[in-house]
This record gives structure tokens, C-alpha cells and sequence, in this order.
């Protein structure tokens, strides 16, 4: 992305959470992190850190999982929880002020640094096109290095239970089916 050659690169796997102090320490020269991290490696490096860009880069989603058998078998249950999780997500787009400050206080974290990668973040709850092509994508890549079993790429719509939250929200729903 900004013209760095890779085999001038050393890649080495840290864990995040030693990101700001290996930085400090002269132990690595640059990390691939996110937050919370990159902001406290900033605030401890002051002057000397430098912030790659790295807009639309990536994208990160949570996404649920529950076994078929106990989906078939729950399916109030399944919407409810969907309705709980619309709710919050309503709640925290409205109320984003309070909704950092209970973020701080249950994690127990500066609100500050909540409040400084508060801005990168979106709240939503949905099953769009861009998570199957993404699954696609990644399994092509574990298939071509020899990481996954097989030489067919998976087809995902057949794990992924869009009814429920389709019947409660359709406009959330953007998958191709």
C-alpha cells in the first residue's frame, strides 16, 4: 500500500497488547495493530510515532454463531436476541457520549481512549454481501497456501441463517439469495 518492499520487511508475530511497549523499546520499528493499542503506543512514543494511513483497509465484524440444531430448535429465542442487539446498537447510535462512558466504566479504561477510536467505529447489526465475498476470499487464500483441506471454496450461504433477522428487518439484510 505505500511502497514499502516486502523482502526489506521482517514480519514477526507479537501479541497487540506489547505493541506500544516494543515500539518504545527500539524491539520492532513498525507494527500492523489496532485498537486500543496503536493510541497508547502514540501517547508513549509522543513525537517519534508516526500513523500510516490506512483508510478502508480493514474491516472488522463480529459476527454470531450458533449451531443449526439449536437455531431449529429456538427460533424465539434467535429473534429475540437479534431485537436485543438492534436495541443496543439504536441505543449506542443515539446516545454515544453515554454509551463510551458505560464502555470506559465496564472495561475500566481511560474514557479518553475510548472516546479516541470511538470515531473509527460503526454499529450495526447486519448480514451484507461484502461478508460472504470476504469468507470467499479468505478461504481461497488458506486454500492456495496449503492452510485448509480441499480445493473447493466452502459455500457459505449454506451456514448462514439470514431468515430471522430478514423477518424482523429485511432492510438489514443485503445478501445475494
Amino acid at each position: 500500500m505505500h511502497g514499502i518492499v516486502a523482502s526489506s520487511v521482517e514480519i514477526t508475530g507479537i501479541q497487540p497488547e506489547k505493541t506500544p511497549a516494543l515500539l518504545e523499546n527500539g524491539e520492532v520499528d513498525a507494527v500492523a495493530s489496532w485498537e486500543p493499542y496503536v493510541q497508547l503506543a502514540q501517547r508513549d512514543l509522543g513525537g517519534d510515532a508516526l500513523l500510516v494511513p490506512h483508510q478502508h483497509f480493514y474491516l472488522e465484524a463480529f459476527n454470531l454463531l450458533a449451531r443449526k440444531t439449536f437455531v431449529a430448535a429456538h427460533p424465539s429465542e434467535v429473534r429475540r436476541l437479534l431485537q436485543i442487539l438492534i436495541k443496543a446498537v439504536h441505543y449506542i447510535n443515539r446516545h454515544p457520549d453515554e454509551s463510551r462512558g458505560l464502555v470506559a466504566q465496564r472495561f475500566e479504561k481511560d474514557p479518553d481512549l475510548i472516546g479516541g477510536i470511538w470515531s473509527d467505529l460503526r454499529f450495526a447489526v447486519n448480514l451484507d454481501q461484502w461478508l460472504i465475498t470476504t469468507l470467499e476470499a479468505e478461504a481461497r487464500w488458506a486454500l492456495e497456501r496449503g492452510f485448509a483441506e480441499g480445493d473447493t471454496v466452502p459455500n457459505y450461504m449454506d451456514y448462514i441463517h439470514y431468515r430471522a433477522l430478514e423477518q424482523l428487518a429485511p432492510e438489514r439484510v443485503g445478501l445475494i439469495h
